[in-house]
Parts: C-alpha cells; structure tokens; sequence
C-alpha cells in the first residue's frame, strides 16, 4: 500500500515555480454492470440541492474512479473522502426525506382532527342557525297578526270619526228640518186657517188655497197623520171660516196637535243629538286609544323580530363560514394526503437508491481464478534473473487511481 501511495503522489512533486501539475484527462470506460450502479446515484445526487453545483459534479467525475476495481485497503484516501462524502449526503438527504414524511404525516393527522372540529363545529352552527330561523318566523307570524290588529284599529278610528261626520251632517239636517217645518206652520198652515190671501183676487183665492192645501198634503207625510183626519182636514181648510163646522174644527184642532207633537219631537232629538254627538266623539277617543296599543303593541313585536332575524342571519353567517372552513380543509387535506403519499414514495424510492450507495464502499467482487498454465520452458525463463527483475518493477496505476493521482 505504502509503495503505491508514493508512485501517486510522486507526478506533484515534481511541479516547479508553485504550479500544480496538469491533470491529464484519462478516458475510462465505465462497465455497464458499473454504470448501472452509479446511473440511479447519479440522479440522486442530481437532486441534492444542498451540495453546490461544483461538488456534485466534481461527484459525478470523481464517484467512478472511487468504485472502480480497487479494494477498500488499496483505496487512496481522497477515493476514501469522496465515498465518505456520498454517504454523508445521501445520510443527510435520507434524515430530511424521513422528515419530511415525518412531518407530512403529522400534518395530515392535524388536519384531520381539524376536520373533525370543524364539521362538529358546522353541525352545530347549522343546527343553531335552523332553530334561529324557526323562532324567528315564530315571530314574523306575531309580527303579522299585531300588524293585521293595527290595521283594523286604524279602520276603526277612520270609522269612528266618520260616524262623527255623518251625525253632525245628520244634526244639521234636523236643524233644518226643525226650520222648515216652522215655515211650513207659517206660511201654509196658518194662512190656510186663517183663509185670507192677501194680494190674491178674490176670483183666484180659491185656485191659491188648492194649491196651498196640496202643497201642504205633500209636507205633513213625516208628521205621521192618520189618512181619515187628512182627509177632514183637508175638506175643512177649503171651507171659508166663517162656514166651518163644529167637525170641520174638531178636524183641523186635531192636525194642530199634530202638528205641534212632531215638532216637539223635532225638538227633543234636537236637544238630544248633542249627547249622541258627544258619545260618537268618545267613540273616536277609545278606537284612538285601541289604535295606540296596537301600534305599541306592533312596534315592540317588530323589534323583536328584527332582532331575531339579526341574530338568525349571525348564526346563519357562521354556519355558511363554518362550512366554507370544513370545505377548505377538507381540500387541504386531501392535498396534503397526496403529498404525503407522493413523499413517501420518493422516500421508498430513495431508500432503494441508498441501499445501493451504501455498497459504493465494498470491495469489488473477486474474479474467478484463471486455469493454471500448462508448464512450458518459458517458465524457467520467467524465474531467471532477469525475469525476477521485471517482476520487482512496481505495478502499473490503474486509470482510476491515474486520475485520483492527478487530482
């Protein structure tokens, strides 16, 4: 080993003024049973993104010489370093990969339980968000019967007052009823008694009394008379005074009365029309007071349902992004489970690849041994002297420790 060591290091020596030695390209053919172990380590040290690009590829130059046909005791020590540097970057990379899974694994665990929560949480907030529509539209239907009770008070003012209206509408009518029945007393009644026309010729007073008497006929149908007693009195009033008969007085004595009766009455509900006017105002108060409630009544129930339905809608609003949430992570982790999975894969996949690295180190296989020669007399030619001197002459470098030399 020692004399080995010397011939390599010896081309360096030899390098004058502080320069290194040039190093000599060496073609070297890799086997395929070689290359097909290094292929797949290749590209993994193509993925170590810790290395810096030089040293992977001063790697991938230097990686076929270190594992070529040499023994582990005939290895020189950069062949050594090189392959202790491989196996502490696929050591590293293997920790980080494990890691990784490690921790993707975890993550997926995490996710799941916030999935878990988060659906537990969602049913809930759904679950609170139904029984918050449902009281309130318990509420909107009392919302709406105090609305339809405001709306009846409100027809019951507008009812009231106008009870008020017709009635005073009505009092007057009495009023003038009062006054145009004492006009008729006046003008038809006792002109007809009196049976005098003053300004009428006497030729056309009989003519003005007819008309008088039907005119009168006509106005006496509210007085309620009998039709035997208007039939007496009409006969009587076209009689002259002074040819009246006891029957034809007795008559017309009775339509005074009469007549004097109705307008009493006239009178009387008259008077009394200021307390039935006063009892319709009362009315219009209490609908007024009913109307009042109601709306109180209403305006209490409507903030309440506006309050529910504001709460409702808050519940509403967390359920939706309660939803939104188990739906986000429901994707996440399905991501994540793809990752984890693809990371583990590569993992398994680089796990392969190191078991192979991890042969870099190993003595080459040891080739069969040859057949022995068949003894000829070059064989003694071979122990002469001479021949011994040839066999002392160091060995030859192999191509691989040629270039380990020059490096």
């Amino acid at each position: 080993m020692a004399p080995h060591n010397k011939r390599v290091a010896s081309p360096q020596k030899k390098a004058v003024g502080g320069k290194r030695a040039k190093t000599v390209a060496v073609d070297i053919t890799v086997p395929p049973a070689l290359r097909s172990r290094l292929e797949p380590i290749f590209a993994a040290l193509g993925g170590f993104e810790e290395l810096p690009d030089a040293v992977r590829e001063l790697l991938r130059h230097a990686l076929p010489f270190c594992v070529a046909e040499v023994a582990g005791e005939e290895r020189h020590d950069y062949q050594l370093k090189v392959l202790a540097l491989v196996s502490d970057a696929f050591s590293q990379v293997e920790t980080a990969k494990r890691e990784e899974v490690e921790t993707l694994e975890q993550k997926v665990e995490s996710l799941k339980a916030q999935l878990e929560s988060g659906k537990s949480q969602m049913a809930s907030a759904e679950e609170d968000a139904k029984s918050h529509k449902a009281a309130s539209d318990a509420q909107g239907e009392k919302t709406n019967e105090k609305e339809a009770a405001s709306k009846a008070a409100a027809q019951a003012v507008e009812a009231a007052k106008q009870a008020v209206q017709d009635f005073i509408v009505k009092k007057g009518e009495m009023e003038t009823g009062i006054q145009a029945f004492d006009k008729v007393l006046e003008e038809m009644w006792n002109v007809l008694l009196d049976g005098s026309f003053p300004g009428v010729h006497p030729a056309a007073r009989w003519r003005k009394r007819d008309a008088l008497i039907k005119e009168l006929v006509k106005t006496l149908e509210p007085v309620s008379m009998e039709g035997s007693l208007l039939d007496a009195v009409t006969a009587a009033l076209k009689i002259k005074t002074d040819q009246r008969g006891n029957f034809a007085k007795l008559a017309i004595d009775k339509a005074g009365e009469k007549f004097q009766d109705h307008k009493a009455k006239l009178a009387a509900d008259f008077a009394a029309s200021d307390a039935t006017e006063e009892e319709l105002k009362q009315q219009v108060g209490l609908a007024e007071s009913a109307l009042e409630a109601a709306n109180a009544e209403k305006t209490k129930e409507d903030e309440e349902h506006v309050n529910l339905q504001n709460k409702w809608v808050e519940i509403d609003e967390k359920a939706f992004n309660a939803k939104r949430e188990v739906e986000s992570l429901e994707k996440e982790l399905q991501a994540v489970i793809a990752e984890a999975a693809a990371s583990k894969e590569r993992f398994e996949a680089f796990q392969a690849v190191l078991a192979q690295a991890q042969t870099l180190g190993e003595d080459p296989p040891v080739p069969s041994p040859a057949k022995p020669a068949v003894e000829s007399p070059e064989k003694d030619v071979a122990m002469s002297p001479a021949a011994g001197a040839v066999a002392a002459s160091p060995p030859a470098l192999s191509p691989a420790a040629q270039v380990v030399a020059a490096c």
